[in-house]
């Protein structure tokens, strides 16, 4: 059975297919990225509320956002303001920016910087080597971001990463 999250993300990256790291330029991939957390979470409160009946105020969702290598969430953090003033049925959202930690990236010669996993090799493709316990780690991240949703009352269900 796959996780919702990764239903949600296929179906963000389905209406947003030109999304990919190795073909875009920074700003471009953010403005892709920033479109891609919009629409899967315009998707997923718009599939909930279509299915109730009521029309008191919105059940919680939440948002759950990783920065990218080098960056940080201050980077990001602006998306609480942007997604509503796009989107006005994203102002109830929850949001959740955890920091990656600071650790030794091995293709930029180990210099120190925040990154979710070591990379090895550039650019990243099948038979790379991974970085397990890095991952591991990332994953606990999204997992305790998640957690803390939910002890303010956000389903599992209405949390998109």
């Amino acid at each position: 059975k796959k996780s919702k999250y990764v239903v949600l993300l296929t179906a963000a990256r389905q209406m947003h297919p030109q999304l990919r790291l190795s073909n875009a330029t920074n700003s471009t991939f953010k403005k892709n990225l920033l479109l891609s957390a919009l629409t899967a979470t315009s998707y997923l409160l718009t599939k909930t509320h279509a299915m109730s009946t009521s029309t008191s105020t919105p059940k919680p969702a939440g948002l759950i956002f990783l920065h990218g290598l080098g960056d940080t969430p201050a980077g990001w953090s602006s998306l609480r303001n942007q997604l509503p003033a796009l989107r006005p049925n994203l102002s109830h959202l929850t949001y959740a920016f955890p920091a990656a930690p600071t650790i030794p990236i091995s293709i930029n010669g180990g210099m120190t910087m925040p990154g979710w996993f070591d990379l090895y090799d550039w650019p990243i493709g099948v038979g790379c080597q991974d970085d397990e316990v890095g991952l591991e780690r990332a994953v606990a991240a999204v997992h305790k971001a998640a957690l803390e949703m939910e002890k303010k009352g956000i389903e599992r269900e209405r949390i998109v990463v």
